[in-house]
């Protein structure tokens, strides 16, 4: 029951977190051009845009009251958004992104609905479409289309805008992944589960699990569980973060168990270690590491799959 409450309320709130970073925009009433007659039906089509737009979740449109409030605050008038060097300032008061106009025109009996979305400092055409109409049933109808098709032209400019801290940076190496690999010794196989944490560009904290199976010369049973971090450098291949390369240094606690016919024998060994690796296409790791307990020296090397973080 517990559960299921803390997903409905996750269902409930990751839209309206979300809403919080997507791009402003402000929808002003659309022109009308089919005379007085039709007044009513422009103002129900602009309320039926700001709607639909709202409901892409890929802008944010801000509330005709809140919108009010704030043009009365700065003794602003909505005429004032004609006139492009007041639209820029009145953009930046509001925190907003983009403006929609638009104008209803007769055509024959029915209504042409044009609609277009600027950038609302530099006033550069993002998008525009348009539909015809013949009633306000008909418009109902449409005008979500209109919308979903306004946004899809804009393209990656609709897209919401990261969180502060939390934009996609090619210096930054968020992964979780497994691989197989071999000791050349006990272990000859482990498998490997592992995740990198980078808070801060050019480096990670790689944290990960060896479990290793096969001894190779004895006979019994045999197991070694490894727990190991790492803090690594990290150069990415090029700005848009498609792999890199890394290496760094650690340790961590080689816990080793072997079963004979008397009995059972285990032994823990810390070790530290320098490692390095490659990472391809953010998908494929290989890596390598150099391990000592201060007594002898051994080595590990493997392959593996990682999914990085965006």
């Amino acid at each position: 029951m517990k559960k299921t409450g803390v997903l409905a309320l996750m269902t409930v709130l990751s839209p309206l977190c979300f809403a919080q970073n997507l791009p402003r925009v402000v929808v002003l009433p659309l022109e009308n051009r089919a005379g007085e007659s039709r007044e009513k039906d422009a103002e129900t089509i602009t309320e039926l845009l700001a709607t639909f737009i709202n409901e892409t979740r890929r802008l944010n449109v801000i509330d005709r009251f809140a919108l009010d409030a704030a043009l009365a605050a700065r003794r602003w008038r909505m005429d004032d958004w004609a006139d492009n060097a007041k639209t820029a300032k009145m953009g930046r008061a509001l925190n907003a992104q983009y403006i929609v106009r638009g104008t209803v025109s007769p055509l024959e009996e029915n209504l042409l609905v044009s609609v277009r979305i600027l950038d609302i400092l530099t006033a550069e055409l993002r998008s525009s479409t348009n539909i015809r109409v013949e009633d306000m049933n008909d418009a109902y109808s449409k005008m979500n289309n209109l919308s979903q098709v306004l946004i899809y032209n804009m393209g990656t400019l609709a897209q919401p805008e990261p969180a502060p801290g939390t934009e996609s940076d090619p210096a930054r190496l968020w992964t979780i992944g497994a691989s197989l690999g071999s000791a050349f010794a006990a272990p000859w196989m482990t498998t490997t589960v592992r995740g990198t944490i980078a808070p801060f560009r050019h480096s990670f904290l790689e944290l990960g699990f060896d479990f290793g199976l096969v001894h190779g010369t004895h006979d019994g049973g045999y197991y070694s569980l490894y727990p190991f971090a790492h803090y690594a450098f990290f150069w990415p291949f090029a700005d848009a973060g498609v792999g890199g390369l890394y290496i760094g240094a650690g340790g961590g606690l080689m816990i080793v168990s072997y079963a004979f016919s008397d009995g059972k024998h285990s032994e823990t060994i810390p070790l530290a270690e320098l490692s390095a690796g490659l990472n391809i296409l953010d998908m494929i790791d290989i890596s390598y590491a150099f391990r000592t307990n201060f007594a002898g020296l051994g080595h590990k090397v493997s392959l593996g799959y990682v999914y990085r973080f965006r």
